[in-house]
Parts: structure tokens; C-alpha cells; sequence
């Protein structure tokens, strides 16, 4: 496993991290119900995630010699538009299913969603060290 590879998997290790904690926190202030909307937000972006990440982690990382770039960007944005369309789906699932809490599950979709957007700034940080 490159490091690319394996940049790739940590940031769903530390999503599911953060998912779990923030829900522990959420439980605690919130309650049960709550908590669960909480958690299925945050599901909601993560599965997606974890399908994206096994399907581009082989297919497009790293790139074959052979394997031209059209090709290898048509994987990737055909893999990120299914990610896309999965979490789309999840979320209206979840807010149908759970409709009296569709704020905990905005707010914890976010906050995955914003997991792997900040991960980029502590992974450097990490590394320099």
C-alpha cells in the first residue's frame, strides 16, 4: 500500500471516529433519538465515502503506466457522481424515516462532511512533525 493509498483509508478511519464521538457527545446533551438522527447523518456521508474509497483506491490510485488520463478521470468523476447520488439518497431515507430530528442529522452529516474537508490541514501537521 502506497502512501496515497494509505493517506486514503486514514481519512475513513478518522471519519468513523468522528462520528462516533461527536454521537457520544450528542447522546449525552440531546437523548436517545436524537443521537440516532445524529448518527445517521453522519452515516449518511460515510458509507458513500467507504464505497468511493474501495472502488478509487484500486481503480485510480496510483495510476497504472499504461492507463491513459481520460480514462482515469472518467473513473474517478463516475465514482464520485455514484458517491454523490448514494449520500443524496441516504439522507432523504433518513429524513423520511426520522422526521421529527432532520436537524441532527443535517448537523451531523456536516460535520463528517467537513471531516474530510479540514483533514488535509491536521494530516500535514501530523506529518511534520
Amino acid at each position: 500500500m502506497n502512501t496515497l493509498q494509505r493517506y486514503i483509508y486514514l481519512t475513513c478511519y478518522l471519519q468513523i471516529a468522528v462520528i462516533c464521538l461527536t454521537t457520544l457527545l450528542w447522546l449525552l446533551f440531546f437523548g436517545a433519538n436524537s443521537g440516532v438522527a445524529f448518527f445517521a447523518g453522519g452515516i449518511a456521508w460515510f458509507l458513500p465515502c467507504l464505497y468511493f474509497t474501495i472502488k478509487t483506491a484500486h481503480a485510480v490510485f496510483p495510476p497504472r503506466p499504461n492507463q491513459n488520463a481520460f480514462n482515469l478521470l472518467k473513473n474517478f468523476f463516475r465514482h464520485e457522481v455514484k458517491k454523490l447520488g448514494f449520500s443524496a439518497v441516504l439522507v432523504i431515507l433518513f429524513a423520511h424515516y426520522l422526521p421529527q430530528h432532520n436537524g441532527a442529522l443535517l448537523i451531523g452529516y456536516i460535520i463528517t462532511v467537513m471531516t474530510v474537508w479540514f483533514w488535509p490541514f491536521l494530516y500535514k501537521s501530523i506529518c511534520s512533525k
